[in-house]
């Protein structure tokens, strides 16, 4: 046994240092991964992509305001309210009407809708509202009598 001991001693010196090689040759000629010519998506925020030609956002909100072609917006999700101007395509539909309109006065305020827009030049104009049908309110829930 101990004139074994010097072999195996070697062949896993010689395990340990061909890993050790082979590891850092891999790491040395792979090819970079964050620098990657090939790379397809870009993620900054205004940078023009030939790939995709438009751009959309949803909110779930409510309209306060309509004034001419701009709408005062408030975020159900996080509560932050802006202003939006409105596409010359807006679709307007409501529950129960077999018809969506595009006109303004169609608009009801304070009711919740779910509202997209599109990305036109720098900034995004209202496409669509669809209006929401409240949630109905359910009974209270009466305690069994023992």
């Amino acid at each position: 046994m101990p004139k074994q001991f010097p072999f195996y001693l070697l062949l896993a010196s010689l395990l340990i240092l061909s890993l050790s090689i082979g590891f850092f040759l891999g790491r040395t000629l792979a090819p970079d991964q964050n620098n990657s010519e090939d790379q397809t998506l870009n993620d900054t925020p205004n940078s023009q992509d030939a790939l995709y030609s438009s751009q959309t956002a949803a909110i779930r909100g409510e309209i306060t305001k309509v004034d001419d072609k701009v709408l005062t917006i408030k975020n159900l999700t996080n509560g932050e309210t802006g202003t939006r101007q409105v596409s010359s395509r807006i679709i307007i539909s409501k529950p129960g009407n077999k018809t969506p309109s595009n006109k303004l006065s169609f608009i009801e305020l304070n009711k919740e809708a779910l509202i997209s827009l599109e990305k036109a030049g720098s900034t995004y104009q209202v496409t669509q509202i669809q209006f929401i049908l409240p949630a109905p309110s359910l009974p209270p829930i009466a305690s069994p009598s023992l």
